[in-house]
């Protein structure tokens, strides 16, 4: 096994794992509290893509990691329109939720970091195997996850790990 195959390991178990953590946070704490649903389905989305590609180019890795995928943002929207959070109509239009609140307790950050060390790595492996549509998108998926993760970060330390954001009237 040569380090391309080991590098393809890496990302792969990445892919498998990185959904886990906010997830989880949405069913243990019961609450999609600034989540953004848009995001959450062009996730699902990215991933039917990328298993119509693992199809298509007979990388059943690629598509087993984003089944994986699809089942971790699957849960955070069926979480979503569960808690009624957005009706599965509103659910369909586009924000972007990060930029436009400063209230993200909901949002796991532990996610956002694994996105940014997912895609970044999986940047790499596409210029390692010269394939630009496994290296592209991470060009556009790594600020992303940065500046949600900042974001989210950032709401934490405000407003603390409560389930529900609590405005400092002195901070507006």
């Amino acid at each position: 096994m040569d380090f391309r195959d080991l590098f393809s390991v890496w990302c792969i178990s990445l892919s498998f794992i990185f959904t886990i953590p906010q997830a989880y946070r949405v069913v243990r704490r019961n609450t999609v509290e600034g989540i953004s649903v848009p995001s959450q389905l062009q996730n699902v989305s990215g991933s039917i893509l990328w298993v119509v590609y693992g199809i298509a180019s007979s990388t059943h890795l690629v598509v087993l990691a984003n089944v994986m995928t699809i089942c971790g943002f699957g849960t955070v929207v069926a979480m979503q329109v569960r808690l009624k959070a957005v009706s599965l109509t509103r659910a369909l239009t586009v924000e972007i939720r990060a930029a436009r609140t400063r209230h993200l307790v909901g949002v796991s950050v532990v996610t956002f970091i694994m996105v940014v060390v997912m895609s970044a790595s999986w940047g790499i492996y596409g210029v390692m195997i010269k394939d630009l549509y496994v290296a592209l998108p991470n060009v556009v998926i790594v600020p992303s996850a940065l500046f949600i993760s900042v974001r989210a970060i950032q709401s934490h330390r405000r407003y603390g790990s409560s389930t529900t954001a609590k405005v400092n009237s002195l901070s507006n």
